[in-house]
């Protein structure tokens, strides 16, 4: 199902839910409901007081606390990012060297472990550039959208995007 389909039909049941809960047939069913005699005292009893204790949180009479916050900027962490900062920098910020060293180890690790299975397929190390390249193609391919992954790197003149290849092999 495409995403603005999907979305669609969200917006749809939510208004389907908002247009039933104002329908005056199901106020009437349970006004009825709640006006109901009850025959257990108990239960009365019980519903006044959550009434006085939930009187100070309802709808109408509730009013948020006026708070001082302050200076906002006094709160905000010093990231060294500016306005002029590229994507690449802010992305460094959350995947330094030591987590994509991790990644490379643990993807060899995994390579190796395939390879011993599969006597057809050979792994080949990776490394950190490469994987900085293949986090490039997955948001480039974010960006670009395709019916498969094989289009990406396409040659036909209608589909053909060259930057991926130029990025990372297909069949790396």
């Amino acid at each position: 199902m495409d995403p603005a389909e999907g979305k669609e039909i969200d917006n749809l049941v939510l208004e389907s839910i908002n247009n039933s809960l104002e329908s005056s047939d199901l106020q009437e069913h349970y006004a009825d409901e709640l006006s109901g005699d009850e025959e257990d005292e108990d239960i009365e009893s019980s519903e006044d007081e959550e009434e006085v204790e939930n009187e100070n949180y309802s709808r109408n009479n509730f009013t948020p606390p006026d708070t001082e916050f302050g200076e906002v900027d006094s709160i905000r962490p010093e990231f060294g990012v500016d306005e002029e900062s590229g994507g690449l920098e802010i992305l460094q910020l959350f995947l330094d060297d030591t987590i994509i060293s991790k990644i490379v180890e643990e993807t060899n690790r995994y390579g190796a472990s395939i390879s011993l299975t599969n006597n057809k397929w050979q792994w080949k190390q990776t490394n950190d550039s490469e994987m900085w390249r293949f986090f490039a193609v997955c948001i480039l391919m974010g960006i670009v959208k395709k019916p498969s992954i094989r289009d990406y790197w396409s040659s036909h003149p209608l589909l053909s995007t060259p930057a991926f290849g130029k990025i990372m092999s297909r069949d790396r």
